[in-house]
């Protein structure tokens, strides 16, 4: 789980993660595309208003594609080291 560390909105496209063993880094629409992606991108947050879960992400399919202040996001990874980078 992450919480968005800003007082204002983000869009999740400017979010970038960066791999420590490797030393690379990539936003997160290179690491969706890649062949060996690092971080599932489809992020859960609950929707208290409406109660239930709703998906965080990239394109269509989505609930939203920005992060929001005072919500969590369930963040799954698909390698270990990284470094989650919120600008």
């Amino acid at each position: 789980m992450i919480g968005h560390p800003h007082d204002h909105d983000l869009d999740l496209a400017d979010v970038r993660v960066r791999n420590n063993s490797s030393g690379e880094t990539r936003t997160a629409a290179e690491d969706s595309n890649a062949p060996d992606r690092w971080v599932n991108w489809n992020w859960l947050y609950w929707d208290s208003a409406g109660q239930s879960a709703r998906i965080l992400g990239l394109g269509g399919g989505v609930d939203d594609e920005s992060l929001h202040p005072w919500r969590g996001y369930r963040v799954w990874t698909e390698a270990d080291g990284l470094t989650l980078i919120v600008p």
